[in-house]
This record gives C-alpha cells, sequence and structure tokens, in this order.
C-alpha cells in the first residue's frame, strides 16, 4: 500500500518533469526560428558586401565602419560582415541609434524597410556627406537613400538613386552600375 502513492507520485513528478523538458524545448526552438536568417536576408547581405568592394569614397579610409538601424534579422546576417577585409579595408559593423552623429560614426548605413524609423529625419541629418546608405524598398529611394535592395519575385534586384550618390561625391564602380538599375 505505501509503495502504491510513491509510484503514483514518481510517475507524476516524471511526466512533470518531462512536460517541462517538451515546453522548454518548444520555446527554445521557437526562440531559434525567430532570429533564423532567411535565404533572402542571406542574399541581401551578401549584396552589400560586394557594394562594399564596388564603392570609391572622397578620401580613402582604411576601415570601412558599417552601420545597421532597426533590430530586423538582416542585422544578424550583416554582422557576418564585421571583421572581413573588402579592397584592403578592414569591416567594422556596429548597430547605431538614430540620435547618433552618422556621419562621423559610419561609412555604410543599412537602414531595412520594416524598421519604424524615421526616415525622413534620418536623410536630412545625413545630408550630402559621403556616407552610403543601403535599403531594401523603392520608398527608401524616393525618400533619398542611395541604393535599394529590392525583392521581385524571386530575385533581389539593386537599385541606385544616382542622384543622391552624386550629391555625396561618391563613386559607384562599373561592376556595380552594371547589374543595378538606375534612377535619378
Amino acid at each position: 500500500m505505501l509503495t502504491r502513492p510513491r509510484t503514483t507520485h514518481s510517475v507524476i513528478h516524471l511526466a512533470t518533469a518531462i512536460a517541462l523538458v517538451l515546453i522548454f524545448a518548444f520555446l527554445t526552438f521557437r526562440a531559434e526560428a525567430a532570429t533564423a536568417i532567411s535565404k533572402e536576408e542571406k542574399i541581401k547581405a551578401a549584396m552589400v558586401f560586394k557594394i562594399t568592394q564596388s564603392i570609391t569614397w572622397p578620401q580613402r579610409i582604411s576601415n570601412l565602419s558599417v552601420c545597421l538601424m532597426g533590430d530586423e534579422n538582416i542585422n544578424l546576417a550583416l554582422k557576418k560582415m564585421d571583421g572581413k577585409l573588402t579592397e584592403g579595408r578592414r569591416i567594422s559593423v556596429t548597430h547605431k541609434k538614430t540620435s547618433a552623429p552618422l556621419h562621423r560614426l559610419c561609412d555604410m548605413l543599412y537602414i531595412p524597410h520594416a524598421s519604424k524609423l524615421d526616415l525622413n529625419a534620418i536623410m536630412q541629418r545625413i545630408g550630402n556627406y559621403p556616407l552610403l546608405t543601403i535599403g531594401d524598398s523603392e520608398q527608401f529611394l524616393t525618400q533619398g537613400g542611395m541604393i535599394a535592395l529590392i525583392r521581385t519575385g524571386s530575385k533581389v534586384t539593386i537599385t541606385i538613386n544616382r542622384k543622391a550618390v552624386d550629391q555625396a561625391n561618391l563613386k559607384l564602380g562599373n561592376a556595380l552600375l552594371g547589374v543595378a538599375r538606375t534612377i535619378n
């Protein structure tokens, strides 16, 4: 008689422990899935890296500071460029707040479309400084952004706002111009 309640009690503890482990595993899996980098984000990050090889700044820079805004998953993919070399420059990838002096801290700035940032205010603060801005929507270009990586069907295309690039005194390489669509 004494063994029966203990067995039932042990079975309940075991079942509770298993349930807790399964719940924890499920929640962990959901959290990892939520932060997984999509194929599109990986492609866009690779395109940003290629763009770093096709831009010339007015003054030679020894390190390339790539700044990120927002908290979208694309930032995880872009962070993988940190420490890599491009055209003899080491890439430094950091996240910045909108209040930061971006024109002094960044050579490139990636602003995802999904972020809830005031794009007009950011573009006005940047002005015509030689800071390459990259986003991922047509709207980004109409608000003064320089390069947009836009999903068109199953492809990601590059569109360049030539006027904004020229006003910032940045030079685009022929390889980039050859694969991009240009608007003025």
